[in-house]
């Protein structure tokens, strides 16, 4: 698996340095591409699947968000999604959000925490204690026994990208979900 360093100047991060396993290194400058999502999509869209995780993870860590919102999933109706090459039914926006945190929790059961790396400017979206929560949320039973509470209170468009932005974290391009249709 490819690793990373940052190289820092003046506690500002210029670029990110991918390593290749020959040897090779490949350099993303920040400072361009910010911006630019589409131009950070084409470079890691290119790279080795090994690769493209971890730096869809440091991305997600350095807080460079890749999830676009879909405005056209509003008012749609659900009849399923595909994550992971394998087709799932759901009837909801919100089901599909919990589906994918469910899938994603049993697949990193020892990274549970990086859950908590997903916030909004005033809103959390993860907790432990349903407290957290006023209006609408939903739980998933970890495999240690713990309940994660999630907040489902948001539209489709947003719980869309809700989803993306777990799957970048998780190391997943935000493309790997597809929402089926009416």
């Amino acid at each position: 698996m490819g690793t990373c360093r940052r190289i820092k100047k003046k506690k500002n991060i210029n670029s990110v340095y991918f390593f290749i396993a020959n040897n090779q290194w490949r350099t993303i400058m920040l400072k361009d591409l910010l911006p630019a999502k589409d131009k950070i999509a084409k470079i890691i869209e290119a790279m080795p699947e090994d690769e493209r995780k971890t730096a869809l993870s440091v991305l997600s860590k350095l807080k460079v968000d890749m999830s676009t919102c879909k405005s056209e999933l509003s008012g749609t109706q659900v009849v399923g999604f595909i994550f992971n090459n394998k087709i799932q039914n759901a009837q909801t926006h919100k089901e599909i959000f919990v589906k994918v945190v469910g899938i994603i929790s049993s697949m990193f059961p020892d990274d549970i925490d990086r859950f908590f790396t997903i916030k909004g400017t005033k809103k959390t979206y993860f907790s432990y204690d349903f407290k957290d929560f006023t209006i609408s949320y939903d739980s998933i039973l970890l495999r240690n026994g713990k309940k994660l509470y999630i907040d489902t209170n948001d539209n489709a468009p947003q719980l869309n990208r809700r989803c993306q932005r777990v799957l970048q974290c998780f190391g997943f391009p935000p493309d790997e979900l597809v929402i089926l249709t009416r």
